[in-house]
């Protein structure tokens, strides 16, 4: 009798011991899921089972949660404090600037002998790259800092990629290149701002113009999107690093530092994101392809 006593008791025990083994497992399982869950990550965490030792885990979790989102609270006041500055230094800079190219290109109207406008002329071009990086610039902190509103309107993407093209018919001249447009007669509507969409092409067709070593070919398609591809063949295709192109600053060839700041794509690209499209980039043989995706407007 006893001995089925100490069974009972001993079973008992057992199950007691496993329903609370598998009850701690389950309050495990829940802590992780509230973890990883990326709606939850950034609050802190319940249990439902007090235990004393799962109770101290979940204390030092949320006190760990806590302690973080006070450092990216402060870390996003430091980024918009930075944006902010950028932005306010880059638009003072502008002014006193613009002023100084005025005097110089004033005084090269003046009698100066050949070495004294050789040294004139590069002081005006150095200007104004400067002024370009600086406007770039601005351009760049105000996108980030999401003082860029975009001005919806259903718009001609193939009007107005061909007008932006016609605007730069000297420079395609210039440097020898052929502009080729392939699309129908239709105009092809998106969703998007008009002055946005021209700086993006305009920004794209300023890289062409920069590295391109032979005719820069434009293609719209319509599919489940609308499809602006650009391709242009480019000389040293080996050097480009076609996952960098939209990164700040990136160029592929650093010799040729005269030629841009490096900002033309990534200021594309956010114009892009903000208008609800997307831009990427490949390599196809010796060219490179930027293409533009955006949502087809419905009738």
């Amino acid at each position: 009798m006893i001995e089925y006593i100490l069974i009972a008791i001993f079973a008992f025990a057992l199950f007691v011991l496993l329903a609370k083994y598998f009850k701690v497992k389950y309050q495990i399982k829940n802590v992780k899921r509230q973890l990883e869950n990326s709606e939850t990550r950034h609050h802190t965490i319940s249990v439902e089972l007090f235990d004393r030792d799962i109770d101290s885990l979940t204390l030092a979790i949320n006190h760990l949660i806590e302690e973080n989102n006070k450092i990216l609270i402060e870390a996003e006041k430091i980024n918009h404090y930075l944006k902010s500055s950028i932005a306010d230094i880059s638009h003072d800079m502008r002014t006193p600037l613009t002023s100084a190219i005025g005097y110089l290109q004033l005084l090269n109207r003046s009698n100066l002998d050949d070495k004294q406008r050789q040294y004139l002329s590069i002081s005006i071009e150095k200007s104004q790259y400067l002024r370009k990086l600086i406007s770039d610039f601005f351009e760049l902190s105000a996108l980030n800092a999401n003082d860029t509103v975009c001005d919806f309107n259903k718009i001609d993407l193939a009007g107005i990629a061909s007008e932006t093209i016609l605007d730069n018919a000297a420079d395609f001249t210039l440097k020898g290149i052929t502009p080729i447009f392939e699309t129908s007669d239709n105009p092809v509507f998106i969703l998007g701002d008009f002055g946005m969409l021209q700086r993006v092409i305009q920004n794209i067709i300023s890289n062409c113009l920069k590295y391109s070593c032979g005719d820069v070919i434009f293609t719209i398609n319509e599919n489940d999107t609308v499809k602006l591809t650009i391709e242009n063949q480019v000389a040293n295709i080996k050097q480009i690093d076609v996952e960098r192109v939209f990164d700040r600053f990136y160029k592929a060839d650093s010799s040729r530092s005269e030629q841009g700041t490096g900002l033309g794509l990534s200021i594309a690209q956010l114009l892009v994101e903000k208008m609800g499209g997307s831009i990427s980039a490949y390599l196809n043989d010796d060219s490179i392809v930027i293409q533009l995706d955006f949502p087809k407007v419905n009738e």
